[in-house]
């Protein structure tokens, strides 16, 4: 252990040495995340944002309650408006036998409104990843998420199966679930899911295309549903690696198993999601470099009262 943290201390004052390249800087941080994993380690990262529709409010509309009476919903609220906000997030983990590795995530991401009201979403994780085989994983975890009323916890094992060559990898995995809400307990649930992805690496650029299927079965069908998901994610670095950049596009149709009481409607959802971000590390603030990122969030429903557009521009300080 203290060859691992005399072993840190050079990699340290070569990463934060202004004149370092950065193309040796990115080397060195690969063996940094090494020994934090060895030694354990805690990393925060924080961004700040500008976000359009934080409360994916669907606009100014008419819609059909029961069907058929139809409802004038004017959209003027705050929820609907640009603001800004900052999100902090923490990592930390340890490898604590020869197989298995502890990790965790908490996340905090605040909005500050113009009438001074500040409106907060916490998220955090805990989570082991075990080593059975070569190609052989478990994971299990437990997620809490804490929201305006929709608080929930989600207790979830996944099964990993992982084959790598020289070209790609393919991984395959299986999770299964069971999410508690503390307010709404006929949307409590059982869930379980399938994702299939590979990794490849063509002409520099590493491409991480993904399909997956998720049911989820409520208390209540009212909020059972079934969810098919493609992702597609391309990273490259430029310039001898001082730039990065990351692109990464997400598609989810999500169906419902049972007509909606209030609207008549058996509800089906098309959702897009687009995230560009690029990273110079030439700018680097206490060991972490900065990246500016833009997300966009489509969602299209056969009830428009869940229709809406969601944007937001952030600048992060990450390793």
């Amino acid at each position: 252990m203290k060859d691992f943290v005399e072993a840190k201390k050079i990699f340290e004052l070569v990463y934060d040495n202004k004149d370092t390249p950065y193309e040796i800087r990115n080397s060195v941080i690969f063996f940094l995340n090494n020994i934090d994993n060895e030694i354990g380690y805690i990393r925060p990262n924080i961004s700040i944002f500008k976000e359009k529709n934080p409360g994916r409010d669907p606009g100014s509309g008419q819609h059909l309650l029961f069907g058929t009476i139809p409802v004038n919903y004017d959209s003027n609220n705050m929820n609907n408006k640009k603001v800004y906000g900052a999100t902090l997030e923490i990592q930390g983990g340890k490898i604590i036998s020869e197989n298995t590795f502890a990790g965790f995530e908490l996340r905090t991401k605040s909005y500050f409104q113009k009438n001074n009201e500040e409106n907060k979403i916490n998220d955090s994780r805990v989570f082991l990843n075990y080593k059975i085989n070569d190609i052989l994983f478990v994971s299990p975890s437990y997620y809490i998420f804490e929201k305006d009323g929709q608080d929930y916890h989600l207790a979830s094992n996944s099964f990993n199966l992982v084959k790598k060559n020289e070209f790609f990898d393919i991984n395959y995995s299986y999770s299964i679930g069971y999410q508690d809400y503390r307010f709404n307990k006929d949307a409590n649930s059982n869930r379980s899911s399938n994702i299939i992805g590979a990794t490849f690496i063509i002409n520099d650029f590493e491409v991480i295309p993904s399909l997956g299927r998720e049911i989820i079965s409520a208390r209540d069908d009212q909020y059972s549903l079934v969810n098919n998901f493609q992702s597609l994610k391309i990273n490259r670095n430029f310039y001898n690696r001082r730039f990065l950049a990351e692109i990464d596009y997400f598609k989810v149709n999500q169906d419902s198993k049972e007509v909606d009481p209030l609207w008549a409607i058996k509800r089906s959802d098309e959702q897009y999601n687009y995230n560009l971000s690029i990273c110079d590390r030439t700018i680097v603030i206490f060991s972490y470099f900065a990246c500016i990122g833009y997300s966009k969030t489509e969602n299209y429903s056969n009830n428009s009262i869940y229709n809406y557009n969601n944007n937001q521009i952030k600048l992060t300080f990450r390793k």
